[in-house]
């Protein structure tokens, strides 16, 4: 009878405790052309093991994510990289459509004496 007891209690934790969670979950696009979304973006929970990736439609998801105060970052070969402050609350689903920039890249100068002499 003892065990049983036991058992129902430590059950009786987990369910509360599975209960104190929260989702994150979102859609990242290219912010160059609206229409196109950003497949395989690396996201991730800043400063925790929490990472992923988006989907063919560029959707993520974190499930099951304690309550608290998060930077999400999104980082793509070729993009800006994005950080994102958010707080979650218990019981709570927090969606997150963010667009990213596709980096600048800056030719160097020139320089004319050369290209006069070809």
């Amino acid at each position: 009878m003892k065990k049983f007891f036991s058992f129902l209690l430590f059950t009786a934790c987990l369910s509360v405790s599975a209960q104190e969670t929260g989702t994150i979950k979102g859609n990242v696009f290219d912010t160059f052309d609206q229409d196109e979304t950003v497949m395989f973006a690396s996201i991730w929970l800043k400063d925790t093991s929490e990472k992923t990736q988006t989907n063919l439609h560029g959707n993520f998801e974190f499930a099951h994510v304690p309550p608290g105060d998060y930077t999400v970052i999104i980082d793509y070969l070729g993009y800006e990289s994005k950080e994102i402050q958010i707080v979650l609350k218990a019981h709570e689903t927090l969606e997150i459509t963010e667009g990213i920039s596709p980096k600048k890249l800056a030719l160097p100068p020139t320089d004319t004496a050369l290209v006069e002499g070809l």
